[in-house]
């Protein structure tokens, strides 16, 4: 038996560490998911834009720049993570690539998704800029792989954007929060999408919802909707 994978992107996935990324860097958890630094309040961006859509942040020193793409668009970020530093050194902060945590995926591909975001945000990071990790999971098995590697009471993100249409998604969405606010206590999420959901308000005395809904973020991305029930799988076996 072996594991082919069925796009560039699941190919990626089956090998080392970007280019760029410091061998020897820290790493936390039993799958050694690269830390990242923490990031203080005061680089909470206004507005936050698309990565592949930059031009809508009419002033770059005060957006954030968001990864809420298809895994796609996110291969060569991930695959030469070095090569964007430049152009996104102009921004007030940078979310880490929010690659597809799917139904198909084995655990280790699982943690390799996560790994691989993060791998992309330490190269960011060791070249001077300020970096928010992303966080998604899909069950509570990937948690603990979530939360690896993320500085407590520091800014994080997550997005309930892709999952407004899907009530499965959003009941995982929702189970999950509090368990990262609990593990983390973050001293603010940013969040792509709204913040409607019930949950937003059990958890608002744990710490600061910050809500980019359209035109600020969603209308950024308009022309993408990323679900993750239903995606062709990243892997099969022959």
């Amino acid at each position: 038996m072996r594991v082919v994978p069925t796009s560039s992107a699941a190919a990626l996935l089956l090998h080392g560490a970007p280019e760029g990324y410091p061998l020897g860097h820290p790493v936390d958890g039993e799958q050694h998911i690269p830390r990242l630094r923490g990031v203080s309040e005061n680089r909470v961006p206004e507005v936050l834009c698309a990565f592949n859509d930059r031009g809508r942040a009419t002033d770059p020193s005060s957006a954030g720049l968001h990864f809420f793409r298809d895994d796609a668009a996110l291969l060569p970020i991930i695959g030469s993570p070095a090569k964007y530093v430049l152009t996104f050194s102009a921004y007030r902060v940078v979310l880490t690539p929010d690659l597809t945590i799917g139904d198909a995926m084995a655990p280790w591909q699982r943690a390799r998704a996560v790994a691989l975001s993060r791998m992309a945000g330490v190269v960011w990071q060791e070249r001077g800029l300020p970096v928010v990790p992303t966080l998604r999971w899909r069950t509570k098995h990937d948690y603990d792989n979530v939360a690896s590697g993320v500085p407590a009471h520091s800014i994080v993100a997550v997005s309930t954007y892709g999952s407004r249409r899907d009530p499965e998604l959003r009941a995982e969405f929702e189970r999950g929060l509090p368990a990262m606010i609990e593990r983390l206590e973050p001293s603010a999420v940013l969040v792509f999408g709204n913040t409607r959901a019930r949950v937003f308000a059990q958890l608002a005395g744990r710490t600061e919802f910050i809500e980019y809904p359209p035109p600020m973020a969603a209308r950024c991305d308009a022309r993408r909707e990323k679900t993750i029930p239903g995606q062709p799988p990243l892997f099969e076996v022959a």
